[in-house]
């Protein structure tokens, strides 16, 4: 809770920060607290993402003749139903264990921000090529993580690294002593 005070502190000075504009700088503070804790923020940085698509998406329509009016709603709402009908596969793939939850949003998101691209960019100028999502490791391949331990880590580090609790750490790497972890030990971290 802490934080998001800070971030509305910090909005106020955006200005003063050199930040192209406010939303720039939530966007930036939402990306690296996914960074440093992703289910906790994830969401969050999701719903900024629908948030920013839509108020594009409302533009466009404002300034649109009747015809591009017509065709953008057309397009948007076959594009609400690819994305609901994408949350639908992420949910179904995340509970049968096909899919990991950073998989599952980092594709959701890699969706938001190549439609918002496409709606921010005049369609006379033509759409150019979206750009790529920069964390090509949540769209890796599921399968089990591990982490090899480096000197000065503590378990409870790592645990809140990946933002999973100290107990499935033990449980998961049938750690007899939590206290005793080695520089170079792999140790496999939960979904």
């Amino acid at each position: 809770m802490r934080r998001w005070a800070v971030v509305l502190i910090l909005i106020g000075l955006v200005p003063l920060l050199g930040a192209q504009t406010r939303s720039d700088y939530v966007e930036a503070e939402l990306e690296r607290l996914v960074s440093q804790s992703p289910k906790m923020h994830y969401h969050k940085l999701l719903e900024f993402h629908e948030k920013k698509l839509e108020r594009i998406y409302q533009a466009r329509i404002k300034g649109a003749d009747a015809e591009l009016k017509d065709a953008l709603q057309k397009a948007q709402k076959e594009w609400i139903d690819f994305y609901k009908a994408e949350r639908v596969v992420g949910a179904i793939e995340h509970a049968e264990g096909s899919g990991s939850y950073m998989h599952t949003m980092g594709r959701r998101l890699h969706i938001l921000k190549a439609r918002t691209h496409q709606l921010a960019t005049p369609y006379l100028q033509g759409w150019p090529e979206v750009p790529r999502v920069p964390d090509v490791g949540a769209f890796a391949e599921p399968g089990p993580k591990v982490h090899t331990v480096r000197k000065g880590e503590t378990l409870s580090g790592i645990a809140r690294q990946y933002d999973v609790s100290v107990k499935e750490l033990i449980r998961l790497n049938g750690l007899a002593d939590p206290d005793r972890i080695r520089v170079g030990q792999r140790l496999r971290i939960p979904d």
